[in-house]
């Protein structure tokens, strides 16, 4: 039988992992209900919960958010100014990730994507991806194109 190599991710780091990423996202989530409440004049609780830590994507170099924002979501939203407050309300909580796809809602995700964004662009890591299905090359490009308009 083997013998585990002392690099497995153990059911200790996993606890700590869970634990760790339940604490970032009450943290996220009380900072966007507060957000929202201020938004809505509502009274809004004296205490600040702690920006989304940062880690390192991959080996770029760059810091992303620990957690990010799915950019199907951007696309059930009523309308665009629904979304600008999803993003708004994300940025604040000091979310900078980002994710989409072509196919979410037929491109309306990528659309109000780049409108939330617009002036905080800077603020923010987009992904976006796509999938030709076996379409090859030529159709992945133009559909990356179409998102890179969108965006």
């Amino acid at each position: 039988m083997p013998q585990p190599s002392d690099d497995r991710f153990s059911r200790r780091d996993f606890v700590k992992g869970a634990a760790a990423f339940t604490a970032t996202a009450v943290s996220a989530a009380q900072n966007v209900l507060a957000h929202s409440r201020a938004r809505a004049g509502a009274q809004t609780p004296q205490h600040s919960a702690e920006q989304v830590p940062k880690r390192p994507l991959g080996n770029t170099g760059v810091q992303v958010s620990a957690i990010g924002v799915g950019g199907y979501h951007l696309g059930s939203t009523r309308d665009q100014q629904e979304a600008n407050d999803l993003v708004a309300m994300a940025l604040d909580a000091g979310i900078t990730f980002f994710d989409n796809a072509w196919d979410y809602h037929d491109g309306v995700s990528e659309e109000r994507l780049g409108n939330a964004l617009r002036g905080k662009r800077d603020q923010a890591f987009v992904m976006t991806k796509v999938c030709t299905h076996g379409r090859g090359k030529d159709v992945a490009m133009q559909m990356l194109e179409q998102s890179l308009r969108r965006l």
